[in-house]
């Protein structure tokens, strides 16, 4: 009986089987993760651009942000809502600004307090010396936020701003340990 199996047929069929399967796993993720993250984003209106890309496992969302006031906050609730659509999924969410070379000058500045406040947590320390750089520029308005694993330091000079999120390292000055969650 295995002498009569014709092998091309049965190869062209198996193969047939598995792009449908592979089809409808490609299917039923961009229904239910990627149109949903998409529809998330597109009611935001502080979201200006989305690219969503997949890195093996790990989901790379890259937004494009108008200037908010709060960088945290709404990291927050961008992630949130984000990990109620992805579940247990590993994802990344990057923030992308509008930057110029002037807001680049000046975060080269303070990048080195934001860099060891992260490491020692001398957080009073690196505010007094950032707001000293910062009354040297003409800069709209700053923000330098101390989350429990983050800093968050943003700027905005006329029609130009820059976001900038530095983690925090393990054992810093102040620092409670925090529960994991689906994001990196």
């Amino acid at each position: 009986m295995i002498k009569n199996i014709k092998w091309p047929v049965v190869l062209v069929a198996f193969l047939f089987l598995i792009s449908i399967f592979y089809g409808f796993q490609f299917y039923q993720e961009k229904q239910t993760v990627e149109e949903p993250l998409v529809k998330l984003f597109d009611e935001n209106e502080k979201i200006k651009e989305v690219d969503i890309s997949q890195q093996g496992d790990v989901m790379n969302i890259m937004l494009q942000l108008e200037y908010v006031s709060n960088l945290r906050e709404e990291e927050n609730i961008i992630n949130k809502e984000v990990l109620q659509i992805l579940g247990n999924r590993k994802y990344r969410v990057t923030f992308t600004d509008h930057r110029n070379q002037e807001l680049e000058s000046i975060y080269y500045k303070v990048h080195y307090h934001l860099q060891e406040a992260a490491v020692k947590g001398n957080f009073v320390e690196m505010a007094e010396r950032v707001g000293v750089i910062m009354h040297q520029f003409d800069v709209e308005d700053y923000r330098l936020i101390v989350g429990e694993d983050k800093i968050f330091f943003q700027v905005k000079q006329s029609n130009h701003y820059l976001f900038e999120i530095v983690p925090r390292l393990p054992g810093t000055e102040g620092k409670e340990p925090v529960g994991e969650s689906g994001n990196l």
